[in-house]
C-alpha cells in the first residue's frame, strides 16, 4: 500500500510540474493556512491551500518523512 501511495504522490508531483510555466519571483496566488492535516508515511504534516488546492511545502519533507 505504501508503494502505491508513494508512486501516486510522485506521479502527481511530476505531472503537476509539467504544466508550470512560472519563473522565479512570479506570484503563484494567495496561500492560506488550513486545518487539514496531510499524512506522509503515516506522519502528520501541515498543509496549505493555494488556488483552491491542498498543498504541502516540499522543504518540509526532510529525512523525518523519509525523503532527502
Amino acid at each position: 500500500m505504501k508503494k502505491i501511495l508513494i508512486a501516486f504522490f510522485t506521479a502527481t508531483v511530476i505531472l503537476s510540474g509539467l504544466s508550470v510555466s512560472a519563473k522565479p519571483g512570479d506570484i503563484a496566488g494567495k496561500i492560506y493556512s488550513t486545518d487539514i492535516i496531510a499524512y506522509v508515511n503515516d506522519k502528520p504534516i501541515e498543509s496549505y491551500n493555494i488556488g483552491g488546492k491542498t498543498a504541502i511545502i516540499m522543504e518540509d519533507l526532510d529525512e523525518s518523512y523519509g525523503f532527502t
